[in-house]
């Protein structure tokens, strides 16, 4: 993944298109708004495919970690894990329309 974006033209763009902060309704770059721009992994994960990236980081495979989230897998989980996976999950509105 790239550590910035390279071309001059797209770069400047993206600078003056900053992303709505829907907590202030204010126009601005947070580190992880930036992080997104250039596909590095977010401090906050938002997203279904950001928090599987979370998961996907340490098992150094997508698969593995898909994996991770099916139900014989989770049902090995204590129910303080499986709370903390729900809560997580119940972040993401995509998740919760499902």
């Amino acid at each position: 993944m790239p550590a910035s974006v390279m071309d001059d033209e797209e770069r400047w763009a993206a600078i003056e298109d900053a992303p709505l902060n829907p907590r202030t309704g204010a126009r601005q770059w947070t580190p992880d708004d930036a992080k997104r721009t250039v596909g590095q992994r977010v401090g906050q994960p938002v997203t279904v495919h950001e928090k599987v990236q979370v998961v996907a980081d340490p098992t150094g495979d997508d698969e593995v970690a898909t994996d991770l989230l099916k139900p014989a897998v989770t049902e090995h989980f204590t129910p303080a894990e499986r709370g903390r996976v729900v809560t997580e999950l119940n972040r993401d509105d995509t998740v919760i329309s499902r």
